[in-house]
């Protein structure tokens, strides 16, 4: 991704008779730009490695790793006012490498549980614990990293499919063919021209339901993550790809941690209750 420092009107009106006099007319305002850029660009490395210095002992004294993957909610009540609990006095325990489907009818407070193990909201110390440990005593920020979390909405850039599923992991191209041949899902890119160097488009409108939440599963088994959260994941899925998306569901849990929020009762079989 490319950050481009823009300049206040201010400054651009203090400099652009210097730009015409250095770089000549018509060219000027490129070149301008580019060694502006350039410059921006060795600037920021330098205050980033000052500071990964300044903040190297936070850094690490931040840096999650959820190993165990187990979830316990204790006597839980929230809710948006005293007088409007959606949870009262409301006990989960999730272990290691369990699935559960969570289902109710929309308003009873299921995405709500979600943001809640996420850290979106406040909640009193002691109520919500990952592997043990107080989610608030957890930086929130370095918390999300943690959790893959796929659901309708999820982000796509427009940019290519392979570096949609790249985004926020290091996988290789290689390693990424060979996890699309591994859940067996390369027929689902098959009719796009440049495959996976396909353009998404904005919010991936060049893709369709299945192939844009083939993306965002891709992306969550290339990062690993021990916790997985699937918000109705076949929802927006055509026949054609649920068995596509099943698949991919079923090869992405192995070892995970899952809660998944649904009402297709085909993917109930995945879940351990």
């Amino acid at each position: 991704m490319i950050l481009y420092y823009i300049p206040c009107i201010t400054t651009l009106g203090l400099i652009l008779p210097t730009i015409t006099h250095t770089y000549g007319p018509l060219l000027s305002i490129d070149k301008f730009i580019e060694d502006l850029y350039n410059i921006n660009k060795d600037y920021t490395k330098e205050e980033n490695k000052e500071d990964n210095v300044n903040n190297k002992e936070d850094n690490v004294n931040n840096k999650i790793y959820i190993k165990s993957g187990n979830i316990i909610i204790n006597n839980l009540s929230y809710g948006y006012n005293e007088n409007n609990l959606i949870f009262k006095n409301f006990y989960l325990t999730i272990k290691e490498n369990e699935r559960i489907a969570i289902i109710g009818n929309s308003g009873n407070g299921k995405s709500t549980l979600i943001k809640l193990i996420m850290g979106y909201y406040k909640i009193p110390n002691n109520t919500i614990y990952l592997d043990g440990k107080d989610i608030n005593s957890y930086d929130i920020t370095e918390l999300r990293k943690e959790i893959s979390y796929v659901n309708q909405n999820t982000k796509l850039f427009n940019i290519s499919i392979l570096e949609n599923i790249q985004y926020g992991n290091n996988m290789s191209r290689e390693n990424i063919e060979l996890l699309i041949k591994k859940i067996n899902v390369q027929n689902i890119f098959s009719n796009l021209k440049d495959g996976l160097d396909s353009q998404s488009g904005v919010e991936g409108s060049r893709l369709s339901g299945g192939q844009k939440q083939i993306i965002h599963i891709l992306r969550c088994m290339a990062k690993n993550n021990k916790i997985v959260i699937l918000d109705e994941p076949t929802s927006a899925i055509d026949v054609h790809n649920k068995e596509n998306i099943i698949n991919a569901i079923k090869e992405l849990s192995n070892n995970k941690t899952v809660i998944l929020i649904t009402h297709d009762e085909n993917l109930l079989s995945l879940v351990n209750r």
